[in-house]
């Protein structure tokens, strides 16, 4: 039951993550009640994916729920939607990649992070405090330029 919590607060983080990003390069196109319901809808299906699911689906399942959001709930055109959700989806994969690395370099097991709950820990304050470092300098408008003054 730690494990779930910690994916949990991971998930949050994660979506508080996209949020920040999304809002900081879009327009928001509905009301933040239904943005904040999109978000909690969007991360609890990606959360209960992790959890019943293959890695690969648990990715992709990642990727089409940033797509979503970006698209139903910020003026972004599909293409623009595509290549910030991948983006976004890469940015987290990756991190998760290095962070594991460097934990399995230092114990010397590469799983440990799925079994122990201070090494699981870690991982998520490190994942953590550098996604929160990932929010766009300039903000966009809807088709993708930079807004003046920005």
């Amino acid at each position: 039951m730690d494990m779930r919590l910690i994916y949990l607060c991971i998930y949050v983080a994660e979506g508080i993550t996209a949020w920040s990003c999304f809002s900081g390069m879009f327009r928001r196109r509905c009301t933040l009640l239904v943005s904040v319901a999109a978000y909690a809808a969007g991360y609890g299906t990606a959360f209960l994916t992790f959890n019943i699911a293959d890695t690969w689906i648990s990715g992709l399942a990642f990727a089409l729920i940033n797509f979503t959001l970006l698209c139903g709930c910020y003026t972004c055109p599909w293409k623009a939607g595509i290549f910030h959700a991948g983006m976004l989806t890469c940015l987290s994969t990756g991190l998760e990649f290095i962070i594991v690395l460097i934990l399995g370099a230092v114990p010397g097991d590469y799983d440990l992070y799925q079994s122990s709950t201070p090494v699981l820990t870690i991982l998520a304050v490190c994942g953590l405090s550098v996604q929160s470092k990932s929010q766009p300098a300039v903000p966009f408008t809807a088709n993708g330029e930079a807004e003046e003054g920005g």
